[in-house]
């Protein structure tokens, strides 16, 4: 599992889209996809993939899409932005904290 860390635009989100490129690459078809909170960062992350010179990654998906619809083209997903995920999934709670294991 990869953890990508840093303050506000300090590039996460570049990071996430070029480690999700990679693994597609790698696994020599689209088999991981970018998970964000709702479409509006859907369409902002796809625009920053087309800009980075990416525009066969998948369109990313939201979290209620995983869940709703969950489908099986994928096998890998990114999360972007976990945080603010986890506090639009878990309102109407203030999210403190979490821990994170890393292997």
């Amino acid at each position: 599992m990869e953890v990508i860390m840093g303050s506000r635009g300090s590039g996460k989100t570049v990071r996430a889209i070029k480690l999700c490129q990679q693994m597609n690459e790698e696994a020599g078809r689209n088999n991981t996809i970018i998970v964000v909170r709702d479409h509006n960062a859907a369409h902002n992350v796809k625009q920053m993939a087309d800009d980075l010179g990416y525009p066969d990654m998948p369109f990313p998906c939201t979290i209620d899409e995983v869940f709703r619809k969950p489908t099986t083209w994928y096998k890998k997903i990114i999360i972007d932005d976990m945080d603010a995920l986890m506090q639009q999934m878990l309102s109407p709670w203030e999210l403190s904290g979490y821990t994170i294991s890393k292997d």
